[in-house]
Parts: C-alpha cells; sequence; structure tokens
C-alpha cells in the first residue's frame, strides 16, 4: 500500500513508481525478504528524488507512505517494510493485532509522553507525517520478519480508511465475509459510505494450506 502525497497528481506518481519499483527489486535482488524490502525502498525513494529534480517545481513537493508485505508461500517466511502512516495488522482471534506504528507527529507525541491518546485525534499536527519516501536522501523504514502460518490474515490499510472506520469494525467486516475476497471491496464501501474525502485503500491477505505446500 503506497499511499501518496504531495497533490493529486505528485502523490499518484510518487506511489505508482513506489509499487513499480517495489515489485521489480524485490525480484531482481537477492538476500533474505527483509533485506530485499529494504533495497527496494531506497531505490524507490531514489528514484522518487530523481523526478523531482528533473521536473522541477512541478512534482517537487510528491512523496508517499509505505506499507509492504512479502510472503515466501513455500517456507512462510515473511517480512514487511513501513514508512509513514498506513498500516499492517495481524488478525487473529482476540482481534487486530498492529504490526506497525505510524510515522506522523501526534503518534510520536503520544508515544513519548507528551500528549495524552485521547487528545490525538484534535492536534492539528496529528497527520504531519516525520518519515515517507521522498522527504529525504536517505529514507529509514521500520522492517520486520517474521513466520506466517497457514490461516493467519494480515491486512494493510491507508490512513484514510482508518480515520472513518475503527479497528473493532474493521475485525468484524472481516470475520463476517463469506469469502476472503469480498474483505476488502466491503471495507472501501464502509469508508465511502462515510463520506471520506481521503484515500482509503485496504489489501487483505490470508495464508491457505495446501497439500502441496506450506501455504
Amino acid at each position: 500500500v503506497a499511499d501518496g502525497i504531495g497533490g493529486y497528481e505528485g502523490g499518484e506518481v510518487a506511489s505508482a513508481l513506489t509499487v513499480t519499483s517495489l515489485a521489480e527489486v524485490v525480484a531482481a535482488t537477492r538476500g533474505t525478504l527483509e533485506e530485499r524490502l529494504a533495497a527496494a525502498v531506497a531505490e524507490a525513494n531514489r528514484r522518487i528524488l530523481h523526478l523531482q529534480e528533473a521536473h522541477g517545481s512541478e512534482l517537487r513537493a510528491m512523496g508517499t507512505a509505505l506499507t509492504a508485505l512479502a510472503l515466501d508461500a513455500r517456507t512462510g517466511q515473511a517480512a514487511a517494510c513501513h514508512v509513514g502512516d498506513s498500516r499492517m495488522y495481524r488478525l487473529g482471534a482476540q482481534g487486530l493485532e498492529a504490526l506497525t506504528q505510524d510515522h506522523n507527529v501526534g503518534t510520536e507525541l503520544v508515544r513519548e509522553g507528551l500528549l495524552a491518546p485521547e487528545a490525538l485525534r484534535r492536534h492539528p499536527q496529528r497527520n504531519m507525517l516525520t518519515r515517507a519516501l521522498g522527504a529525504a536522501g536517505e529514507v529509514q523504514p521500520d522492517l520486520l520478519a517474521f513466520t506466517a502460518a497457514p490461516g493467519e490474515a494480515y491486512l494493510l490499510m491507508t490512513d484514510g480508511m482508518l480515520d472513518v472506520v475503527s479497528e473493532e469494525e474493521v475485525a468484524a467486516t472481516a470475520r463476517e465475509a463469506t469469502a476472503w475476497n469480498e474483505v476488502g471491496p466491503r471495507l472501501v464501501a464502509l469508508a465511502e459510505a462515510r463520506q471520506n474525502d481521503d484515500d482509503a485503500t485496504v489489501v487483505a491477505v490470508r495464508l491457505e494450506a495446501d497439500a502441496e505446500g506450506p501455504a
């Protein structure tokens, strides 16, 4: 999930470039999934900065948040990278488990004990990103490596989704769906019904048991 910033055109270019770079570099790079994701993020950031320089003021402010999951279905090995304020959750018996932390002013103030959680929604700079692709010469993604098991489910969502749909509603919608490919469309429809002005994007992944391999 790549959620662009810097105006419609710039954000669209940055997010599309990031998704393309991620697919290309992860496929062409050797190493662990974590190492390949890190290389892909660095390359995407380099390409965004190059376009900023080439197009001047037209795309100077463009950038993107990124939350990505890589899975090897044969081994169950998984890795995630995260920059910005989209989120990744694991859906389990107890509900949603957040696997990422937002990189924005409001969340970091709460984390440092400088802002009460209940005051977060009222803070004027709560959504100002502290990390994003395209914001600096080097980007520092949060990287996570873990083992995924058949039956586990993962949800990647932009902040526009979570601004209008609670975590409890996300979990309930995922559990109520009769088919897993209904989860994303149902969540997006729920966000759109609430007149959300921001982008609401969902990637929903569930690992199924397979007779020929682990998942």
